[in-house]
């Protein structure tokens, strides 16, 4: 299976001048991408972001799993990005 680095593509594709709206639902690798994001900078050229955060409440499959993430770590998520500037919003 190929992936694809979200910050290349970014950075390839995005000028800063364009008005950016991003909607994530990847199943939990959520808790990677987001640090990329914010690592290599790509984050400055989102201007919004609504992102499905998967817990172990809301996981892929019924009944939930533990997942290993909780609340807390979804929210985290939200407030990092909005701390760096994303306005950053869960999409449920």
């Amino acid at each position: 299976m190929r992936a694809l680095d979200l910050a290349d593509f970014l950075r390839r594709r995005v000028d800063r001048r364009d008005y950016v709206v991003l909607k994530l639902d990847v199943e939990s690798a959520e808790y990677t991408l987001v640090p990329h994001l914010l690592q290599t900078g790509a984050h400055r050229l989102i201007d919004e972001l609504f992102m499905e955060v998967h817990t172990d409440l809301n996981s892929c499959c019924w009944p939930p799993h533990n997942s290993g993430r909780h609340r807390a770590d979804a929210l985290r998520l939200i407030q990092e990005l909005r701390r760096a500037g994303v306005y950053a919003h869960e999409w449920i």
